[in-house]
């Protein structure tokens, strides 16, 4: 999702005819040129190692990478923006030019955008670490932050000191002072994710058919908005929940709240506002409407297991009193969906062991 996303506002696409950016591309072209020359070279290489051993005491490899690992682009951007000033010495010295030399401002706000999308490509990447909560929390506070046009921008700068000298403090950009190629890109990143992720938590795009929702009807001959529920199944819907739900389970964050305000950030074309309804009264109309969807999914889920769990007592008791019954006999895989409420309903209360309750999957939900 985060790499498609990223292809799609960079503009880096590898098939060229389906480019959406063509700006950023050429940064990004010119990028990997500058690089592609000094690996190529020998005495450009050996000038730069020179400047840059000079400058900071010790050498900083160029490194190019395959266009299909996209996200290591930000690896490209931080050794390319680090040597910055000793690569563009070195293309003067052999007299060649340097495309990036007038580039670094626009490299280093590519760069600032591009670091926090792979920070969560990597947390979400984690082994044998339940990382759910932690990812959600990242992609709100990314929708809040980078993907705001009208917020500033924080610059993460990589360019290298010499030892000894202060770094200058962090840096946030207002949008009247960013380079309108990267506040571009902000546009068509949000764009690229909403329709990929955020669209879930907008009252519109997350319905298939949101007239079934958004009613008008008439009391007293006046026209009133009102929310119909009747229809609220996943057929209805677009997006499945699940991350939502294992949110609304972890404690602290069952109330809701991060749904809020990812509703909330979301802007609403006022051509897309049922006839009658007012986007305040429409955002949280919304957010009652989904809260009350994942709630019953999670019910929904929590019945199977307990359904489940029930049929599998069942089975082992009667396995057990069988003398043909075998151990080697392999037990049907369970959805990984159902895995983290099975552990849960699978411990018995110490005040009410499960044995001793009724096997019905209501009782156990």
């Amino acid at each position: 999702m985060c790499h498609l996303s990223l292809v799609d506002a960079f503009g880096t696409h590898l098939d060229p005819t389906k480019c959406k950016n063509k700006d950023a591309q050429k940064v990004f072209a010119d990028a990997r040129s500058v690089v592609e020359t000094i690996n190529k070279s020998e005495a450009l290489k050996d000038i730069v190692d020179a400047f840059t051993k000079d400058e900071f005491g010790y050498f900083i490899k160029q490194k190019n990478v395959p266009g299909h690992r996209w996200s290591s682009n930000a690896i490209v951007l931080e050794r390319l923006i680090g040597a910055h000033s000793p690569i563009v010495s070195a293309f003067r010295q052999q007299q060649r030019i340097c495309k990036v030399a007038e580039h670094k401002n626009i490299l280093i706000e590519f760069y600032s955008m591009i670091v926090p999308v792979r920070e969560i490509q990597t947390m979400a990447q984690s082994m044998n670490t339940f990382v759910v909560i932690d990812v959600y929390v990242m992609m709100c506070h990314l929708l809040l932050t980078i993907l705001d046009p009208m917020a500033p921008l924080l610059i993460r700068d990589p360019t290298r000191i010499p030892f000894g000298t202060p770094r200058p403090p962090k840096e946030e950009r207002i949008p009247t002072m960013i380079d309108p190629r990267t506040q571009h890109v902000r546009k068509l990143l949000r764009q690229t994710l909403c329709k990929r992720f955020y669209d879930r938590y907008h009252p519109i795009n997350a319905m298939k058919n949101s007239n079934m929702f958004y009613r008008m009807r008439i009391i007293n001959g006046e026209a009133v908005s009102y929310l119909d529920c009747s229809s609220l199944y996943a057929d209805n819907v677009k997006f499945s929940y699940i991350i939502d739900m294992q949110v609304m389970l972890f404690l602290g964050l069952q109330n809701g709240e991060l749904i809020d305000n990812m509703v909330q950030a979301l802007e609403i074309d006022d051509q897309d506002v049922p006839n009658g309804w007012l986007v305040q009264d429409l955002r949280k109309s919304f957010i009652s409407l989904l809260k009350d969807y994942i709630w019953r999914s999670i019910t929904r889920l929590t019945e199977m297991v307990a359904e489940g769990l029930i049929k599998e007592k069942q089975s082992n008791a009667t396995c057990s009193s069988s003398p043909l019954a075998s151990d080697n006999e392999p037990r049907a895989k369970r959805p990984k969906t159902l895995t983290t409420i099975s552990s849960i309903l699978s411990r018995p209360r110490p005040d009410q062991p499960i044995a001793q309750c009724e096997l019905t999957p209501e009782s156990m939900a």
